[in-house]
């Protein structure tokens, strides 16, 4: 009997797809061992017409997808240990979901929802097993993310 590929596998391709496209202006390294991460990306930023200049800005991002959408926002429930996992990260970690029936990407940045938004709406989200994240930013205008991601990056420095 033939090996089949589920749906969400295909959302998963298309959503990966969608996203290196958005994304096509920077460096978008997928990671094959997905351990929490999807993509590895480099913010570049045009010199001239035929180069660009690379910069020290990357990021990591975790990406969903899904089809059924919501309102103004779409949520991911992730594991306590993933969450945990990219607190410890020293680059910020970019948690997206693609709303394949809207054609929009929701987005946060990991360590600045949870500092901003877990610790202070639930203290002890630690002790539960998984954690509902509510994304409302929508991904177009990547002056608006590199902005966040450079803000992010600062904080994980003095947190560190």
């Amino acid at each position: 009997m033939p090996k089949k590929r589920s749906e969400q596998q295909v959302f998963e391709a298309k959503s990966r797809a969608k996203l290196m496209e958005l994304l096509s202006d920077w460096i978008v390294n997928p990671l094959e061992n997905d351990f929490g991460f999807d993509f590895e990306v480099r913010i570049t930023e045009g010199t001239n017409r035929d180069t660009q200049k690379v910069t020290k800005i990357s990021f990591y991002i975790q990406n969903k997808s899904t089809i059924h959408p919501q309102e103004d926002h779409t949520s991911v429930d992730l594991k306590i240990e993933d969450l945990e996992l990219y607190l410890t990260q020293l680059i910020p970690v970019l948690l997206v979901k693609y709303d394949i029936t809207n054609n929009i990407f929701y987005w946060e940045i990991i360590q600045t929802y949870i500092w901003d938004i877990l610790n202070n709406e639930n203290p002890n989200w630690k002790r539960q097993k998984y954690k509902r994240i509510r994304l409302r930013k929508k991904l177009g205008d990547l002056s608006i993310l590199k902005k966040e991601l450079i803000n992010a990056q600062k904080r994980i420095i003095r947190y560190n």
